[in-house]
């Protein structure tokens, strides 16, 4: 029976290990070759008199070239060719599928070229909308987004997002758009627009509020980051907001934030820094305020923190002045009369 039984060497401990690298680099340049090969396929076929469906195997080409360039990491030569398929598909009439490759086009472009991706994906937001795809068109409306904010442009940004929230209302996904009307909210803070991100969290609060039980658990948050953005737009306007939040939520009302919505609006309206200190370190001793929470808070305190040294100012200056009872006159007797003791007399 040992003659049936076959040793199978072990693999040596210091086997030379397998050059991935390498293999990854071949591939792309395969992937490179076959994309360039299609390219000049579809060129060629364009110079052809006597082939009928030119503009739609041109495109099948170029959409072939994008997918090799993609997987050979070659991102704008995909994204070029992408942009390619979609026109030729424009000239086919084949709209559906030119809108698809003007989206593949905005995804590979939107990690290399900014303004191409956003081109790129206007045009296909354009015939999905004309075809009634809210869907699709919504999707690539945020991705314009994500590029506007990746770049820093927050106003463009919440712009994009604005609409991508009013696409998906429209398509009746209005879970969809509340998560892209966040968005709008969050950039508004960082932009130091409060009023309106104050505008934004209050428009979601209430549609949670209108939800189920787990949804409106959610509208007391957005309520209380309502009322602080509102606070520091104008404190006059976010008490009045604040009072009139704690009036719609009951489960707001009878919480560690409607508390601290009160005894912030009552320092504020007293100006008492010391109120707004302690209603701020009670509140942050069972719950951690966020960054974004302490800063807001810091510039609704602002106010409070000018007028108490104002007044300190105020009574440092009538401490510094002269008593005037006590001040004589010096003068020349033929100005003002004068007594014996120099003083004015002007009986």
């Amino acid at each position: 029976m040992h003659g049936f039984l076959r040793l199978v060497p072990l693999a040596p401990p210091f086997a030379p290990k397998t050059d991935m690298s390498g293999f990854a680099q071949q591939s792309a340049a395969r992937a490179r070759g076959l994309a360039t090969s299609k390219i000049a396929e579809a060129e060629k076929l364009q110079k052809s008199w006597f082939k009928t469906n030119k503009n739609e195997d041109a495109a099948q080409l170029y959409k072939e070239a994008g997918h090799q360039f993609k997987a050979a990491k070659d991102l704008q030569d995909a994204g070029e060719s992408y942009v390619k398929a979609a026109q030729y598909f424009q000239r086919a009439d084949m709209l559906g599928e030119a809108a698809m490759s003007f989206s593949d086009a905005a995804t590979v472009l939107k990690e290399v070229d900014a303004s191409e991706a956003i081109s790129a994906a206007r045009q296909a937001i354009s015939i999905y909308q004309g075809q009634g795809r809210f869907s699709q068109a919504g999707r690539l409306t945020t991705l314009i987004a994500e590029v506007y904010e990746a770049s820093g442009d927050e106003q463009q940004a919440m712009e994009n997002y604005q609409e991508a929230y009013e696409i998906c209302i429209a398509d009746n996904q209005p879970q969809k758009a509340h998560k892209w009307l966040h968005k709008v909210g969050d950039l508004a803070v960082k932009a130091a627009q409060y009023q309106k991100a104050g505008e934004v969290f209050e428009t979601m609060a209430d549609f949670c509020l209108s939800e189920t039980r787990l949804q409106q658990a959610n509208a007391k948050n957005l309520y209380t980051r309502a009322w602080l953005c509102y606070m520091v737009y104008d404190s006059l306007f976010g008490s009045q907001k604040g009072q009139e939040f704690l009036e719609k939520d009951y489960n707001l009302a009878e919480s560690r934030e409607g508390e601290l919505i009160r005894e912030i609006n009552g320092a504020v309206e007293a100006m008492d820094e010391a109120q707004f200190t302690v209603a701020v370190n009670v509140y942050n001793e069972v719950s951690r305020l966020s960054p974004e929470f302490i800063s807001l808070l810091l510039k609704i305190r602002e106010p409070i923190e000018a007028a108490a040294e104002a007044a300190e100012q105020d009574k440092g200056a009538e401490e510094d002045l002269p008593d005037l009872d006590a001040v004589k006159i010096d003068v020349a007797d033929d100005v003002l009369p004068v007594n014996e003791e120099g003083e004015v007399d002007l009986t």
